[in-house]
C-alpha cells in the first residue's frame, strides 16, 4: 500500500520488449492502496516483432484512491517491424467507455467517472505498430482513483 514510483524515462520507456513476447493476465502495472505512478516518457516500447498480450486486465489498474499520471509520453511506442499489442475490448463488472480516450478503452467500476481522467495533448500510440481498436488501456475499480494523461505540466 502506498507505494510510490517515479519513472522518469524521457524519450524511452519503463518497460521495453525487443524481438520478445509479453503475455500477461490481469493488468500489466496495478496501482492499488493509494499508491501511484508517475511517468515522464513512454510506458511502453516494443520493437523488432514483439507482442504484448493482457488478458482479464489493462495497461493500468487503479484502485483505493491510487494515482497514475503519464506525461511527455503514451502508452507505448513502436520501432523496427511489426510489433503488436493485444488488449481485451471487455471486462465483466466493468463499463468501458471509448470516449475519454478517443479509439481506445477505459474499463470503469461502479460509480466511477470518466472526468477521473484527465486527457491533455496526448497521443495513446505511436505509429508502426498495431494495437486492438477500442483495446482498455485503464481499469478504475473505485471514484477516489485519478488519471492524468498529458504532454507536459500535468
Amino acid at each position: 500500500n502506498q507505494a510510490k514510483l517515479i519513472g522518469n524515462v524521457p524519450g524511452d520507456a519503463l518497460v521495453m520488449l525487443n524481438n520478445s513476447t509479453l503475455n500477461v493476465t490481469g493488468s500489466l502495472f496495478n496501482v492499488a492502496g493509494g499508491s501511484y505512478l508517475n511517468v515522464t516518457g513512454n510506458l511502453l516500447s516494443l520493437a523488432n516483432g514483439s507482442a504484448l498480450t493482457i488478458t482479464n486486465g489493462a495497461l493500468v489498474a487503479l484502485s483505493g484512491g491510487s494515482v497514475f499520471t503519464l506525461t511527455n509520453g503514451s502508452f507505448g511506442v513502436f520501432s523496427g517491424t511489426s510489433s503488436t499489442i493485444t488488449l481485451p475490448t471487455s471486462l465483466s463488472g466493468y463499463t468501458v467507455n471509448t470516449t475519454v480516450i478517443p479509439g481506445y478503452g477505459v474499463a470503469l467500476g461502479t460509480g466511477v467517472s470518466p472526468t477521473q481522467v484527465t486527457v491533455t495533448n496526448f497521443t495513446p500510440f505511436g505509429s508502426g505498430g498495431a494495437v486492438t481498436a477500442g483495446g482498455i488501456v485503464l481499469k478504475i475499480a473505485d471514484n477516489a482513483s485519478k488519471v492524468r494523461l498529458c504532454t507536459s505540466g500535468c
